[in-house]
C-alpha cells in the first residue's frame, strides 16, 4: 500500500492492475481511507465504481451526481445560470454554423459522443479543487467505449490541475494526452501470508490438533514435540508449503471464500 500511496503523492494518473480478485478495489479503498484520514487531499476524495457501465457517460453522471451533493444553494444557482448560458451559446452556434460545418460536426459526433454539457460543469465546479477521485473497474468502459473514456480524462486532467485519478483496472490505461500514466500491479500473495489471510478470514484460533490434522493429511512429517510454547508465526510458517493453500494460488478472493467454510467444518474436510 505505501507505494501505491508513494505514487499517488507524486503522480496524477495512478492504476492499480491485477487480474479478478486479487484485491485491487480493496486497496483502492484502503489508500483512500488514509489519505482521507490524513487530509492528503484539501477537498476531499470521491469513489466511483464502473463496474458494469461500458458507456464513458456513466463516469460524467456518477461524478456529477456526486458534486450536486456537496454542493452548496448559492453553488447550485450559480451553476445552473453557467447551463442556462451555455445552452443560449450552443442554439446561436447551430443558427450561425453554415450546414456542410454542421454536417462535420454531426458525422463527428457519430464517432465521438459524450455528455459534454454535464462534463463542462464538472470541470466549473472541480477546476481549482484539490481532489482524489478513485475510479473502481475502469476495464469496463475502457474495454467497450475507450475513445470516449480517455477524451473525458484528458479534459478533467487539462482543466482541473489539481486534481488527482486513482483507478482500478485489469488492463492500464497508458498515457492520458499529456499526462502519464503511473501503474502497480498487484501481485498474488505468497504463500506465507494466504495462510495467514485465510486464519483471519476465517476467524479462527490457532488449534494445534487440527494443524498436526492438516499436515499429516497432506504426507507432510510432523514432531509435535517441537510445538511446545510456540506462537501463531511458527504454526503458519509450517501449513505455507502445504498443498491447500499452493492450490489458493495466493488469491485473496479465493481464500476469502474458502476461509467461510471453515465455520462449519475442519481443516482436513476443508482440504
Amino acid at each position: 500500500m505505501c507505494k501505491i500511496i508513494s505514487l499517488v503523492n507524486h503522480n496524477r494518473l495512478v492504476t492499480i492492475c491485477g487480474f479478478p480478485g486479487i484485491g485491487k478495489t480493496t486497496i483502492a479503498k484502503s489508500v483512500g481511507f488514509f489519505l482521507e484520514e490524513r487530509e492528503k487531499f484539501s477537498d476531499g476524495i470521491m469513489y466511483i465504481s464502473m463496474s458494469r457501465r461500458y458507456q464513458a457517460n456513466m463516469l460524467i453522471t456518477q461524478l456529477y451526481h456526486l458534486i450536486k451533493k456537496q454542493l452548496s444553494l448559492e453553488e447550485l444557482e450559480r451553476l445552473n445560470k453557467m447551463t442556462k448560458l451555455n445552452q443560449k451559446q450552443e442554439d446561436l452556434s447551430a443558427r450561425i454554423l453554415p450546414k456542410n460545418d454542421m454536417e462535420l460536426d454531426e458525422a463527428f459526433e457519430v464517432e465521438l459522443s459524450i455528455n459534454q454539457a454535464d462534463l463542462d460543469k464538472i470541470i466549473y465546479c472541480l477546476s481549482e479543487k484539490n481532489v482524489l477521485i478513485i475510479i473502481d473497474n475502469i476495464e469496463d468502459p475502457l474495454n467497450s467505449d475507450a475513445k470516449n473514456l480517455k477524451v473525458i480524462l484528458e479534459q478533467l486532467l487539462d482543466k482541473c490541475e489539481s486534481i488527482k485519478f486513482l483507478s482500478t483496472s485489469r488492463l492500464c490505461l497508458e498515457k492520458i494526452g499529456n499526462t502519464e500514466e503511473s501503474s502497480y500491479l498487484l501481485k498474488e500473495l505468497s504463500h506465507y501470508y494466504s495462510v495467514r489471510l485465510f486464519f483471519e478470514k476465517a476467524k479462527m484460533d490457532i488449534d494445534i490438533v487440527q494443524i498436526v490434522e492438516l499436515l499429516k493429511a497432506d504426507d507432510i512429517d510432523v514432531n509435535e514435540a517441537e510445538f511446545a510454547g510456540k506462537q501463531s508465526p511458527y504454526f503458519l510458517k509450517m501449513l505455507e508449503n502445504h498443498s491447500l493453500f499452493k492450490k489458493l494460488s495466493g488469491h485473496p478472493h479465493a481464500i476469502s471464500l474458502i476461509a467461510q467454510l471453515a465455520k462449519d467444518s475442519s481443516l482436513v474436510e476443508i482440504y
